[in-house]
C-alpha cells in the first residue's frame, strides 16, 4: 500500500515526464491508474502549473495562498528524490 504523499510524488513524475521533450513519453496523454476495492481509478493527486507542482491552503488570517513545490525547491524533497532518480534511470539507459 503507498501513501498519499507517494501517491502524489508518482503522479508528479508522470506529469513531469510528459513535458521533457528529451523523454520517451514527451507529449503523450496518460494517466495515473490505480486499483482500490478490486476497481480502477484514476485521477489527479497533483495539480501542475508548467513543471511545477501546487496545492492551495489557508493561511492564518484566512488568504488563500497557492504552494508550488519542485525538484529545485526544499519543500518538496519527496519530489526531488524521484525526479532525481528517473533522471538517473534514463541517463543510464541511454
Amino acid at each position: 500500500m503507498y501513501t498519499v504523499q507517494q501517491m502524489q510524488a508518482l503522479d508528479y513524475l508522470l506529469k513531469r515526464i510528459l513535458l521533457e521533450s528529451n523523454y520517451p513519453f514527451y507529449g503523450k496523454n496518460l494517466k495515473l491508474v490505480i486499483s482500490y476495492n478490486n476497481k480502477l481509478w484514476y485521477g489527479d493527486f497533483v495539480q501542475m502549473d508548467g513543471v511545477f507542482a501546487y496545492q492551495y491552503f489557508i493561511d492564518d488570517i484566512g488568504d488563500i495562498e497557492k504552494v508550488r513545490f519542485s525538484p529545485n525547491y526544499d519543500n518538496s524533497a519527496l519530489f526531488k528524490s524521484i525526479w532525481d532518480s528517473y533522471q538517473e534511470t534514463i541517463c543510464l539507459k541511454r
